[in-house]
């Protein structure tokens, strides 16, 4: 198995994004994990930027351009990667637990694994070799996250083709192939964008990054998330003590009480 990772942007969000990018890059580089950055061949490399590995796609399409991305990595007799999105903010690692997850005797083996916690995730020894990690059922939402995650190369080729849209692949996957997920975070991190916006979760950056954000981003806050952060509470609340699936059939009643009364 032949290693690496990668953190998928794009030029126009670059500049605005870079510190969640420097983050991923050094927080990987401790555990001597080289990461590579996806990006538009229009690209211009920072001067600050200029010892980053990029690998270079000719802009078009997700899907095109994403694979564009596995064809060169697999060009580099790349097996597996780690993947994951440019508005990931980290605020702390566990390295010790990713490093016993790196040194897994049959990790070459595993398609998929999220290294975030899954609401859905259940307790199955359905494979004795890993049986240190949750699996994700087959009928639960985001059941292959692009948040960061461990991928098989030619799986996840597999599936960007079978995908019709970029958040559809979270929804895309084998139903033969066990989606693993661990028991807790490896990195703990928060999804800082949401429909080309910031979200509230950037008011748990750091105050240099939240300054720069308001005066300098040409990426607007979405101000709206305001009207509604009580619904938002209790959807997370929920999701997190019951699951995604039991969330989905609890506003489905809910919705359809409300259009009885």
């Amino acid at each position: 198995m032949k290693l690496c990772a990668i953190v998928w942007t794009q030029k126009k969000r670059f500049l605005d994004l870079q510190f969640c990018i420097r983050l991923w890059i050094d927080t990987l580089k401790v555990l001597n994990i080289k990461t590579y950055i996806a990006v538009e061949n229009s690209h211009k490399i920072l001067s600050d930027t200029n010892n980053f590995n990029y690998i270079k796609y000719s802009s078009s399409k997700w899907k095109k351009e994403w694979l564009q991305v596995l064809e060169q990595l697999k060009k580099k007799k790349i097996t597996h990667i780690f993947s994951t999105l440019d508005d990931f903010y980290i605020f702390s690692a566990d390295y010790k637990l990713l490093n016993q997850i790196l040194n897994f005797k049959n990790l070459n083996k595993i398609e998929y694994l999220n290294l975030n916690y899954h609401p859905d995730q259940v307790h199955q020894n359905a494979n004795k070799i890993f049986k240190t990690f949750d699996v994700v059922p087959i009928n639960s939402d985001y059941r292959s996250s692009v948040q960061f995650s461990f991928w098989k190369i030619d799986y996840m080729k597999k599936m960007i083709l079978k995908t019709n849209g970029f958040w559809s692949l979270e929804n895309t996957s084998d139903p033969n192939i066990i989606h693993y997920c661990v028991k807790k975070p490896v990195i703990r991190y928060r999804h800082i964008i949401e429909k080309n916006q910031w979200n509230y979760n950037i008011f748990r950056l750091p105050l240099k990054n939240l300054i720069k954000i308001f005066s300098k981003s040409k990426i607007k806050y979405n101000f709206s998330q305001f009207k509604i952060m009580h619904r938002i509470l209790i959807s997370n609340f929920f999701i997190y003590c019951f699951g995604l699936n039991k969330w989905k059939k609890t506003k489905t009643i809910i919705h359809k009480y409300f259009r009885i009364a």
